[in-house]
């Protein structure tokens, strides 16, 4: 009888399980990792500093020792960075803080370096690897941040201010993010990628009123900054590959300057400049949905707000100038007439906008099809939708039972163009439509309906619930093994 028990135990526990995992299966779940990271996000300005002297740093081992006397946390691995904070630097020679030849994993954060007489170097890496260096305040110095044959390093949410001259250096797989650079003697930044390929990347700072350039530029990625009210040119860009893309670059001397051969500019507003909004000495270059808006107001050079000077194969096509925006006859939204540019090479963009805006196709329904019957789990596809800024796009899901009247949401946020829909959950009818709505990432949505269809599950030939038959099954099992032991 004690075997018959376990059995039927045993018997039980099987029909539990096979429940859990059917309503897994029907249900679906996932399994989330959070992870809550504590930021500093309080400016050095706003909290307390301890003064220290100047920092030079040189090699690993000098590194671990330096970072273990003065109680900096960490140990240089990935998962424990040295860690430098909250420290108030200054100098009246030298240079403020310098770290050569290491590739130990560090941070340098909420600290504050001074120069006394805008003779001291801020902070200068040499052959530096892995270096994080954050919320940060650079001010009065000569060059604020001079980085030499640097990798994976991350300059991010730093403000310079007021120095002598600019952030200088070279290196690969670096990062300039969210800083603002604002009323130094020179230009704002000089950065050169020390290959031929794009590892340096210029994101969503802040550069202006600066004695110089805003971004001086070679072989890297220049997105999303505001860009304004230095002395000579928003950006100048040499070298090869130059990503320069949804930037606003406004109120300078003269606007992009482009040198040596093959890059992007695209979706870039560049105002108000004094000389050309762009100025291209390059090959190769595409240059396209831009809005050039009241530039060359001096008139120095000819009249256009572009200027070539000779014929290097570049592409300039669909932009807007907004002193060119008819006739269009054919209401096609491009001016009848291509945009003349100033210079020897007699550019033209050859389709210029009548105007700017931003526009998202609408995601086409491909399936379920009008008047088509189904039933069970059937795959909603639609076609994906295009954004002319190329911003990423998401899609939410509807059903309506009711020809339209009122919508029900099916999922959101989906990044593909299809979706498993378990009709069974919804009851029978006739009226049935679909609705797919695509956002981008600033919110402009469109939306495409289908036509009516049937969902029919209930006339459909019935099956045995998967469970019922199992659970059946294992009944039958356990009573064959009940009848044999006691037999036995």
């Amino acid at each position: 009888m004690t075997s018959i028990r376990n059995f039927a135990k045993f018997g039980v526990i099987l029909i539990g399980l096979q429940l859990f995992v059917l309503n897994s299966l029907c249900v679906g779940y996932s399994t989330h990792t959070l992870v809550n990271r504590i930021a500093y996000k309080v400016s050095p300005s706003k909290i307390s500093l301890t003064n220290h002297n100047p920092i030079e740093i040189d090699g690993n081992d000098d590194f671990i020792t330096q970072a273990a006397s003065k109680g900096w946390l960490g140990n240089g691995s990935p998962s424990s960075p040295i860690i430098i904070q909250n420290l108030s630097v200054s100098a009246s020679s030298g240079i403020i803080l310098q770290i050569s030849n290491t590739d130990l994993y560090f941070i340098i954060r909420n600290c504050h370096f001074l120069g006394i007489d805008h003779d001291q170097d801020g902070m200068k890496l040499i052959n530096v690897q892995n270096g994080h260096l954050e919320r940060n305040l650079i001010q009065k110095c000569k060059y604020p941040f001079n980085f030499q044959n640097c990798q994976k390093v991350n300059f991010t949410e730093n403000t310079v201010k007021e120095n002598d001259d600019r952030i200088y250096g070279y290196g690969s797989n670096l990062l300039f993010k969210d800083n603002i650079i604002s009323d130094n003697n020179g230009t704002g930044m000089e950065i050169s990628s020390a290959t031929d390929e794009v590892t340096i990347s210029v994101i969503g700072n802040e550069i202006r009123n600066n004695n110089g350039s805003g971004i001086v530029a070679r072989t890297i990625a220049i997105t999303g900054n505001t860009i304004e009210y230095n002395t000579f040119a928003g950006i100048i860009a040499s070298g090869h590959y130059n990503q320069i893309t949804k930037n606003t670059i406004t109120g300078n001397r003269g606007g992009l300057y482009l040198y040596n051969a093959y890059g992007k500019v695209k979706y870039n507003i560049i105002k108000d400049h004094l000389s050309h909004g762009i100025v291209m000495r390059c090959a190769y270059y595409e240059i396209t949905y831009n809005q050039f808006i009241n530039n060359n107001l001096n008139q120095e050079v000819g009249t256009s707000q572009g200027f070539e000077a000779s014929t290097y194969d570049n592409t300039i096509i669909r932009n807007y100038w907004n002193d060119w925006v008819s006739p269009d006859s054919d209401s096609d939204g491009i001016v009848d007439t291509p945009y003349p540019l100033d210079g020897s090479a007699n550019s033209k963009d050859i389709k210029p906008l009548v105007s700017f805006s931003h526009e998202v196709s609408a995601p086409s329904i491909v399936y379920p099809s009008e008047g088509e019957t189904v039933r069970g789990i059937i795959e909603v596809k639609w076609n994906r939708s295009v954004d002319n800024l190329e911003h990423w796009i998401k899609y939410n899901l509807y059903y309506s039972n009711d020809n339209g009247s009122s919508w029900k949401l099916i999922v959101s946020e989906l990044a593909s163009n299809s979706y498993n829909w378990n009709t069974s959950r919804v009851s029978d009818g006739p009226n049935y439509m679909i609705k797919v709505i695509a956002i981008c990432q600033d919110q402009e949505y469109t939306e495409s309906i289908s036509n009516k269809f049937t969902i029919e599950n209930t006339s459909s030939t019935p099956a045995i619930p998967l469970t019922l038959g199992l659970t059946a099954i294992m009944i039958l099992v356990i009573n064959r093994k009940r009848k044999s032991l006691m037999r036995n």
